[in-house]
């Protein structure tokens, strides 16, 4: 027969391995939640992908109008993803300039300048100004052929 510190070791032990059985299979259905998780992630994924091809975006259409009021083609969405937004989309036109460019002094709605092309009327006017200017009697009309001139040797 079994002594009373024999069965208190016994069932010490017993419970030991109970703890570890526990902890493995614990950690299997941690891993199997897991992997459950990554799946329906993906397939989320794969969802959102196929709303996109067919409607262009995730975003349900009675949420665009607080698109269009607080995000910008420019600077992006204000909700975090250019690649889902209604107005980065060109789905739904924004409303109002961002507080991006409004903080940046920038035009939400303009184009993007093209200062070469710019330049390169601006330097075309000033050579016509030089050809008409060139060969003036008048002082003032020289004064200003002499300031064209020297706008187009410095580049501008």
């Amino acid at each position: 027969m079994e002594n009373k510190k024999e069965a208190l070791e016994r069932l010490i032990k017993d419970s030991e391995n109970t703890i570890n059985i526990l902890e493995l299979q614990s950690k299997r259905q941690l891993e199997i939640i897991e992997h459950e998780e990554n799946i329906l992630d993906e397939l989320k994924e794969q969802l959102k992908t196929e709303i996109r091809k067919e409607n262009g975006t995730t975003i349900p259409n009675e949420r665009w109008g607080t698109h269009a009021t607080h995000c910008c083609k420019r600077h992006g969405c204000k909700y975090g993803d250019d690649r889902d937004c209604p107005v980065t989309l060109d789905l739904v036109k924004q409303v109002y300039s961002c507080e991006t460019g409004s903080i940046m002094g920038e035009d939400c709605f303009g184009e993007d300048i093209d200062f070469q092309m710019i330049y390169d009327e601006y330097k075309l006017v000033l050579e016509q100004i030089e050809s008409l200017t060139k060969n003036s009697s008048n002082g003032e009309i020289y004064k200003i052929h002499e300031i064209v001139k020297k706008a187009l040797k410095n580049k501008i």
